[in-house]
């Protein structure tokens, strides 16, 4: 899905999953209503990963560099990057020697804010050994300018699930908190160029 206007750098929402899911779908729709209030000229484009499993991680590194280089062709680059799901966001933050990602606005949600890099496509997912990172605080060298992530209590999450297991129910894991950054805010120490804010 894309809405055109000439001359202007476009928004790109990138999903893990196909758009079409309803979960997602309802995620972009709220996003979009919400920009169309805001009444800027961007045009909006919709794309996704089609991640599927673990094994299939190799692939998301790939699936979303061919995406947005669609974006960053003749000197281009999107207005702000939209990151919806736990595998786009951990296949765009492995890019670290990409400053041209790293440059560009990111709002990133519908994760927790732990995550992984995702490795190169020769890793063996058997052997590997990912390393764990905070979104919120480990990739200052990104320009992210917001999103909305959930952070999950082990602790609490474990006692919930033995004070379950105890009384013979059944509850999922949930979170106990999250993290909201306002879209325009741009980090203080940044280095890189500044850009103007969204909404």
């Amino acid at each position: 899905m894309q809405v055109s206007h000439k001359n202007v750098a476009p928004v790109v929402v990138v999903s893990s999953y196909n758009p079409d899911v309803k979960s997602i779908s309802d995620n972009i729709s709220a996003f979009y209503e919400q920009y169309t209030k805001s009444g800027l000229p961007n045009p909006v484009a919709v794309e996704d990963i089609n991640a599927q499993n673990l094994p299939d991680g190799k692939r998301w590194r790939i699936r979303l560099k061919r995406v947005l280089n669609k974006y960053y062709s003749r000197g281009n680059r999107p207005a702000c990057i939209v990151l919806l799901g736990m595998e786009v966001s951990s296949a765009y933050f492995s890019f670290d020697d990409d400053e041209e990602l790293r440059q560009t606005p990111v709002v990133v949600g519908l994760r927790s804010s732990a995550i992984v890099k995702m490795p190169q496509d020769s890793v063996d997912f058997k052997k590997w050994d990912p390393v764990a990172y905070d979104v919120t605080t480990d990739f200052k060298h990104f320009n992210i300018v917001g999103g909305e992530v959930y952070h999950y209590d082990v602790k609490k999450n474990f006692d919930l699930i033995k004070h379950s297991t105890q009384s013979a129910t059944r509850s999922p894991l949930c979170p106990t908190t999250h993290w909201v950054v306002s879209p325009c805010a741009l980090s203080s120490s940044s280095t890189q160029r500044p850009t103007t804010a969204l909404w």
